[in-house]
């Protein structure tokens, strides 16, 4: 029987990564992971730090709500839409007030004065709690009411908030003639156009929107 001879194995050379190529690695797999980016269209507000808020500034709000819901100014809606407005509006008294507002089919605009942005964001966050609650105990529903973040932007100047407060109280009349519909240039009853609206709801305090309020009447 022949002897066995040992023979040496050969291994080809491993080349260690050099810290540069690791962290290069790292990076593209971060970038691979996670969720899918939705389309351009679907994006929502982006997640990053709110502006540093001033209580001199009122800010013009927009609420969404989420696809497959009825309509906001619906005769059955409406009505819980309106009483939600009016409770939340001066719940927190100085520190945040619902001061105008338009109700749309599907979001809602307000104008709305907060004394620091921790209760902007308190005073958003009491209302659309208030407003989901009630909306799906009105329509006998479980689910996401709001689609996404709100949209803030602070108005800064007098020829800015008197804009701002314009689009808002005209806002029915404006989405009407964008899409050329007829437009009744009336007062909307589900906006603070509608005088009655506006008793409802506090009175405007920071320089700004007094200013404004006195010149749209």
């Amino acid at each position: 029987m022949a002897k066995r001879v040992a023979k040496q194995l050969s291994f080809r050379a491993v080349e260690r990564a050099t810290t540069a190529q690791r962290k290069a690695d790292r990076e593209a797999r971060r970038r691979r992971g996670g969720r899918p980016k939705k389309p351009a269209g679907e994006r929502g507000i982006p997640h990053a730090p709110r502006p540093v808020h001033s209580y001199r500034h009122p800010v013009h709000v927009t609420v969404r709500v989420a696809p497959g819901l009825p309509s906001l100014r619906h005769r059955k809606v409406w009505s819980t839409v309106r009483k939600v407005l009016v409770a939340a509006a001066g719940r927190f008294g100085q520190m945040f007030r619902i001061v105008e507002y338009s109700v749309q089919s599907n979001h809602v605009h307000l104008v709305v004065e907060a004394h620091d942005g921790r209760e902007l964001s308190r005073g958003m966050q009491g209302f659309g709690i208030r407003l989901a609650k009630n909306l799906n105990l009105r329509l006998a529903r479980t689910g996401k009411v709001f689609t996404d973040r709100y949209h803030a932007h602070a108005l800064r100047s007098p020829t800015e908030t008197l804009r701002a407060l314009r689009y808002v109280r005209q806002n029915t009349h404006l989405h009407a003639w964008r899409e050329n519909r007829p437009a009744a240039w009336t007062p909307d009853p589900c906006s603070t156009d509608h005088a009655p609206a506006r008793a409802a709801l506090p009175e405007a305090e920071s320089f700004l929107l007094t200013r404004a309020r006195a010149a749209a009447g």
